[in-house]
């Protein structure tokens, strides 16, 4: 009876052993498993990641995703200690660092199982940095009488003149146009020295009184008056030989 008690005993410790070790195997498994589940999860957002940077630099974009802003900021400080004196990144890194996403293009190459990603950085040439203005011609009265205003004779209404007054173009609407739509443009006009000027618009700017005495013609033309001239701000020219007195006025709208 001991013997056999014995035996069922050992057969009994022998199974459970084995049922441990079947348990260990499973949970084993259980925990390869999830590690694979965890695998497959993290590739889906890595594909799901691709995809969206892919889509963003077919469309020529570069977004913080790709670049932080960080690593940009880098980026751009590292560049800048390297130009020339004249030279320079368009905009500051610590308070406009997001006008770089807006003008940064990039362009995908895939090489080798290897996708490089070329973008290009707008450089700021102080040589080059032009205002762009439009010419308001505004007669004036030309005599005692009402009718008759002046103007001079300008070649153009709208003009670029670079910060040191050195150079200036004389713009077509559709330059303008494109200018005032971006921060960078390029001018497709010529460029002129004004050390060379003959063109009374310049003269006008520059002030200069001997080449506006020079260059300018003045052109009497009939125009009723009192009139008026949007400055486009929101700001009107009265011309008038009579005296008056501005009065402000509100619409009632809210």
């Amino acid at each position: 009876m001991a013997n056999f008690l014995s035996k069922e005993i050992n057969t009994t410790l022998s199974e459970l052993n084995e049922l441990e070790h079947y348990v260990s195997i499973i949970t084993h498994f259980q925990l390869l498993l999830g590690r694979v589940r965890d695998l497959v999860s993290a590739g889906n957002a890595y594909i799901m990641t691709m995809e969206m940077l892919l889509g963003q630099i077919s469309d020529g974009n570069i977004s913080p995703n790709l670049i932080p802003p960080t690593q940009l900021a880098e980026i751009l400080g590292n560049l800048q200690s390297q130009l020339p004196a004249h030279l320079s990144v368009p905009f500051d890194t610590k308070t406009e660092l997001l006008s770089y996403y807006t003008h940064m293009k990039a362009i995908a190459v895939a090489s080798n199982n290897t996708i490089i990603v070329f973008t290009t950085i707008p450089l700021k040439d102080q040589l080059s940095d032009f205002s762009i203005m439009t010419v308001l011609n505004t007669p004036i009265p030309a005599s005692s009488h009402k009718n008759l205003t002046a103007t001079y004779a300008i070649e153009a209404d709208h003009i670029a003149i670079n910060t040191q007054n050195t150079h200036f173009a004389l713009l077509t609407t559709s330059e303008l146009q494109k200018c005032h739509e971006n921060t960078f443009c390029s001018i497709g006009s010529p460029l002129y020295a004004t050390s060379m000027n003959n063109l009374c618009v310049i003269a006008l700017y520059l002030g200069v009184r001997e080449d506006i005495d020079k260059l300018c013609e003045v052109q009497v033309t009939f125009k009723r008056l009192p009139s008026a001239q949007s400055l486009g701000t929101g700001s009107w020219l009265v011309i008038t030989q009579l005296h008056f007195t501005q009065t402000s006025f509100h619409s009632g709208l809210q």
